[in-house]
């Protein structure tokens, strides 16, 4: 009996330690593999987190320099910095930021700038050095798609020294092909050297400071930059240009876009169609006419805008009217900026045109038989998206006319939104030219030619 008390009692002792022998053997094995594993799989910290980190502490260190760098209006905005959307692409790191207004103003209702802006941060030297850049992009009017044409201004962060650069259909422009693509529109470039860049930043408004019903006033903001970005300055690419970020799928891995214009319904044999005009007599009470119309860029920027003419002759009941513009005749081969055949468009059967400003004007019978002249020969020219393209061709044509207004000057590449500011300008300065308006139209339909 003591032995089976004996035996009893050991047996509890041993069923009470062996749970906390299994518990203290399994923290043994778990601490043991965790080890192993540490020394297999290093934790690292996210790149981009660490990037952050150093660039919080590099822009500390540089105000508390003391500099004091002379910014422009652009420059001077407050800059929101959206680290939880960056993205790194092509050993690049890219992080977006808005550049906020001050109180009071406002860009199309907006308290932030339109422009897409990116901090962007190269890593060099076994990642102990960081190299922070700030890139803006100004698309041009014309295409305004993916891969982006246009200027960007690229930027030492903090010092603000800019450079700028030429891009067309994600392609840089070198030097010498960016100075022969200048644009030469906008009448502020008439003084400036061909080989730097005016860009608009946008149209800002300042409310009622006062908080009054006071309308709002609004100005241009433009940035005049003479500081060209070389091939030996580096390459910094544009968000989306190559394998990393996004590129919306459009260019199928190159630089050649599925350039689709807004093409006309209907192509016209435009001699042909301009005999018509000789159903109208000539005498007296004829009356002869030519409007000059500028289309802005629809679907977003998606498809550009438009530059096209007018004419109608009439006498009584009698009337021809004819509406039409010039055309790439391969649309995707013009975004190739090469000369291309062109053709003469219909416009009023197209359901997308419209007239967001135009000009019009009365003339004589001479001027206008030289318009139908002028009208035909243009029309055997190649289509050129830089140097002939329909702007060129509708406003060589309207400045037979000898507008009071004076000639509009359109040497080099210019699109259909340069020739609309170009109208609403106009009319600001000139407020009592009869025939400039400014308000979005549909087109009369075109008569028909017996």
């Amino acid at each position: 009996m003591k032995y089976l008390n004996h035996l009893f009692s050991t047996k509890a002792r041993l069923d009470w330690r062996w749970p906390i022998c299994l518990f203290l053997l399994t923290i043994n094995l778990l601490t043991e593999s965790c080890s192993k594993l540490a020394d297999i799989h290093p934790i690292e910290q996210n790149p981009i987190s660490l990037a952050k980190q150093q660039f919080l502490k590099d822009s500390t260190a540089f105000w508390n320099t003391g500099a004091k760098p002379t910014y422009n209006f652009r420059q001077s905005l407050e800059r929101g910095i959206h680290w939880e959307k960056a993205f790194i692409a092509d050993s690049l790191i890219y992080v977006p930021i808005s550049l906020i207004l001050p109180e009071g103003m406002t860009v199309n209702g907006s308290k932030k700038l339109p422009n897409e802006t990116w901090l962007i941060i190269q890593i060099k030297k076994n990642n102990s050095e960081y190299a922070y850049r700030m890139m803006t992009l100004f698309p041009d009017t014309v295409t305004h798609v993916q891969p982006f044409s246009g200027t960007i201004f690229v930027e030492d962060y903090f010092n603000g020294n800019v450079s700028y650069a030429e891009y067309m259909y994600g392609s840089r422009l070198r030097r010498k092909e960016k100075i022969r693509t200048q644009q030469t529109a906008n009448e502020l470039r008439a003084n400036m050297p061909v080989d730097c860049s005016l860009v608009k930043i946008a149209t800002v408004c300042v409310g009622d400071v006062n908080g009054g019903s006071a309308p709002d006033i609004c100005g241009d903001r433009y940035e005049y930059q003479c500081q060209y970005l070389n091939e030996g300055d580096g390459e910094w690419p544009l968000p989306g240009s190559s394998g990393g970020g996004s590129n919306n799928g459009n260019n199928n891995g190159n630089n050649t876009i599925a350039f689709t214009a807004l093409a006309p319904t209907i192509t016209i044999d435009i001699k042909k169609r301009l005999e018509c005009f000789k159903s109208v007599p000539d005498n007296a009470n004829t009356k002869y006419n030519i409007t000059l119309h500028a289309q802005k860029g629809i679907g977003g920027g998606n498809k550009p805008g438009h530059a096209f003419i007018t004419l109608e002759k009439s006498n009584g009941s009698n009337m021809q009217r004819l509406s039409y513009g010039f055309y790439p005749v391969s649309s995707l081969q013009s975004g190739t900026m090469q000369s291309v055949p062109s053709a003469i468009g219909e416009e009023s059967s197209d359901p997308l045109r419209n007239s967001n400003a135009r000009y019009s004007l009365s003339i004589d019978a001479s001027k206008f038989q030289n318009i139908i002249n002028a009208s035909a020969n243009l029309a055997n020219q190649f289509y050129n998206l830089l140097n002939n393209n329909c702007v060129h061709y509708a406003t060589d044509i309207f400045n037979i006319a000898n507008p009071p207004t004076g000639y509009l000057g359109n040497n080099g590449f210019i699109t259909p939104d340069d020739l609309n500011t170009y109208l609403q300008n106009t009319k600001s300065l000139n407020p009592n030219q009869k025939g400039i308006e400014t308000d979005k139209k549909d087109l009369p339909k075109s008569t028909n030619c017996n």
